[in-house]
């Protein structure tokens, strides 16, 4: 059984249709990538899926439960957390205290700062980033703020995680040092959805891909099958491409 079911979302904003009738299910503790052109409805079906928008028209299952009408507030407490593509910490917070944010208003419910200040320091460790945990963010690399960004998506305490282009922007050797943070996620039980355009971590991560061409669907597979899809080739991948799948 799907952890979390989209059955035909559609989202319309005034003439532009950017989610047409999509559905997708995720599966408990699998890494679904969600692949595509700019402007293709993908971080619009992430904002969908986490609350910040409503479909016009279609559903939205977690664990057996409809969700469509829940604010993200509620969905972050059920389990459902998310990074976003551009990086928003709280500037006047240390490191350490941007992630205890995420503990006090996460799925763990009410819990004491002292608690919170604990868990953090978990998270933290699970990133490698503790022993920035007392700087302010001014003082962290790109790298460091994106495991920043997504220890305070792990504080909320998910089942379900949102990746929107966590590593777009990285170097070579700064991917190879965060990609084995998203396997590690997985060991801890939880279920990814991954929007990315490194086509290498795709490939590397994923357990099934969904490609998406002006808000609809229009691939869905393992990584290499999709790859030779002539539709998503034209759309999305290039010519160019078909030899590296």
């Amino acid at each position: 059984m799907a952890i979390i079911e989209g059955i035909n979302l559609t989202k319309r904003f005034g003439g532009l249709v950017a989610v047409n009738e999509l559905s997708f299910e995720l599966n408990d503790r699998e890494i679904l990538s969600i692949i595509g052109p700019n402007g293709a409805g993908k971080t619009t079906l992430l904002n969908l899926i986490s609350g910040v928008y409503y479909p016009d028209s279609g559903k939205l299952m977690y664990k057996g439960r409809d969700i469509t009408k829940l604010g993200p507030d509620a969905r972050c407490k059920m389990g459902i957390g998310r990074t976003f593509q551009i990086l928003s910490p709280l500037p006047d917070l240390s490191v350490l205290e941007n992630v205890m944010v995420g503990c006090l208003f996460g799925r763990g419910g009410k819990i004491s700062i002292s608690e919170a200040r604990k868990e953090a320091t978990k998270v933290l460790e699970f990133v490698e980033l503790s022993e920035k945990a007392d700087y302010g963010i001014e003082s962290l690399t790109t790298l460091e703020l994106k495991k920043l960004e997504l220890a305070r998506a792990l504080a909320t305490e998910p089942e379900i995680l949102l990746l929107d282009e966590i590593m777009t922007g990285l170097a070579a050797h700064e991917l190879d040092e965060f990609l084995p943070l998203v396997g590690r996620i997985r060991e801890e039980g939880i279920s990814i959805i991954l929007i990315e355009h490194v086509m290498k971590v795709v490939k590397k991560v994923s357990d099934r891909v969904i490609v998406m061409d002006q808000g609809r669907k229009i691939a869905e597979g393992v990584y290499e099958d999709v790859a030779k899809n002539p539709e998503v080739v034209k759309a999305y991948l290039g010519e160019a491409y078909e030899s590296l799948a």
